[in-house]
């Protein structure tokens, strides 16, 4: 199964997955004349769509979904007078530019679809290495790409690649690597950005994790990880990233910090801790997973990212995260700063396992969380989910994680249900604590106590 991700960049691009950023096809200019502020877009065969509107086409959304590798599917548009088909590809990039207007003003809409090309080879040698294995890393390619991302983004609003750019380390970086800023690499890593928005950062970032550099300071690829990004990839600019490397004097510079890289990967492994979550998800879930790798970069900001790679019946999950920070978590307990860094990997680790659940509820939480009205609020960040499955599966595995804290971590419970509680309520979820004690009455009452059995049982207690 390999997981789609529709980005609204309304007024700016529509992406889901797809192959390298070569292989594309750029459809012409079309045309949009509005009589109605109402546009409405769906996935037939994955049960997804929303409403949108002209006058609020400014909003960022992310949605991931798990679709069959080689699956087509259908992107359809409608409103007043107008409707239109745009169809997907598995091998290739597909651009459809619109230009929409009504009564005078005039917006750009690009479609983008990318299927995706993640791959992986588990060996028998890397499974006995590996299996049961939680490991934490700060790969030196990967750095090197958050490296030329900082000099990238220098001018750009602070936070915009969340980074982490208020640390001495990234000081000491931008200081030494700055006279850079004009290098071709870092030219074709703004360009990136500015056509894939923050996607190219994602993509490159995770993309460069399946490399390594030779004894000809050379970049070779993986002979484990076949493909990892695939939106903007490394391999379009090899030639360059060996080069600012090698003008900049990177490598020299990555070896004189790896004692604290080091140091950063203890103290992460030991604050995130995540064998109990590991554990509980298993319990709660069919699926199953043999390893986890967490690849970090001091210069991570507040990033999650995973991959879920199958070969041969051996499934790795890959985290693309952030550092802890000590300072980040003040006034409260140990346990309780440890949870709470924890969560953003928990909860994108629970998105997995929900993924492939042996139910199927998007129909459900499609229509059950269609109404925005009712389960955000508008003008903040939950209302500027693309569709309603997206919705709920961010509301189930908050809760999830709360779930978890209560069994696993009863002491620290109300400590972090108060964090969570607030954090919800400003990121714009109105009916959290509805939802989340629906979810508890539910899994109380499950005969099994495993999540994946209470999703039928959580819609129909849920109100409205």
């Amino acid at each position: 199964m390999n997981k789609n991700t529709l980005l609204l960049l309304a007024s700016c691009f529509i992406c889901l997955r797809s192959s390298a950023q070569s292989n594309q096809k750029i459809a012409p200019v079309q045309q949009v004349k509005l009589t109605s502020d109402t546009i409405y877009w769906e996935i037939p065969e994955l049960n997804l769509g929303r409403m949108m509107r002209f006058s609020k086409l400014d909003s960022v959304g992310v949605f991931n979904n798990d679709v069959e590798k080689g699956q087509s599917f259908t992107f359809k548009m409608s409103t007043a007078g107008w409707t239109q088909e745009f169809k997907s590809s598995n091998t290739q990039k597909l651009v459809y530019p619109l230009a929409i207007s009504k009564d005078g003003a005039s917006k750009k809409l690009t479609l983008i679809f990318w299927p995706d090309l993640s791959s992986a080879i588990f060996d028998d040698t890397y499974r006995k290495a590996n299996n049961t294995r939680i490991s934490i890393e700060i790969p030196e390619v990967y750095e090197l790409c958050y490296t030329a991302f900082s000099i990238a983004a220098m001018n750009r609003a602070p936070g915009s690649l969340q980074l982490a750019n208020n640390t001495d380390y990234y000081k000491e970086l931008v200081g030494r690597f700055a006279a850079q800023k004009d290098h071709p690499l870092i030219t074709a890593v703004q360009t990136a950005i500015s056509e894939n928005g923050n996607a190219a950062f994602y993509s490159l970032c995770m993309d460069s994790y399946s490399y390594s550099f030779n004894n000809q300071s050379k970049l070779q690829k993986s002979a484990t990880y076949t493909a990892l990004g695939s939106r903007v990839k490394l391999a379009d600019n090899l030639a360059m990233w060996e080069d600012f490397a090698a003008v900049s004097g990177f490598r020299e510079f990555y070896q004189s910090k790896k004692n604290a890289y080091q140091q950063v990967a203890d103290e992460t492994k030991k604050n995130l801790s995540f064998e109990t979550g590991w554990s509980w998800l298993e319990k709660n879930f069919s699926h199953r997973v043999n390893d986890y790798k967490v690849v970090l970069s001091p210069l991570a900001g507040s990033f999650y990212r995973t991959n879920d790679l199958l070969h041969n019946g051996y499934t790795e999950m890959i985290f693309f995260g952030n550092a802890f920070d000590k300072s980040s978590y003040k006034n409260i307990s140990e346990n309780a700063a440890h949870l709470l860094y924890q969560s953003g990997y928990f909860i994108a680790a629970c998105k997995n396992y929900l993924i492939k659940a042996n139910t199927s509820f998007k129909k459900d939480a499609q229509d059950k969380f269609g109404d925005f009205d009712v389960w955000a609020d508008a003008g903040k960040e939950a209302f500027n989910f693309p569709g309603g499955y997206e919705l709920f599966m961010e509301y189930l595995s908050q809760s999830c994680f709360l779930l978890y804290v209560k069994e696993a971590f009863k002491d620290e419970y109300s400590t972090i249900k108060f964090f969570r509680d607030r954090f919800m309520k400003q990121r714009g979820f109105k009916n959290f604590d509805q939802f989340l004690s629906t979810l508890e009455s539910v899994y109380d009452k499950s005969p099994t106590r495993k999540i994946e059995d209470c999703i039928q049982g959580l819609f129909a207690g849920l109100k409205p």
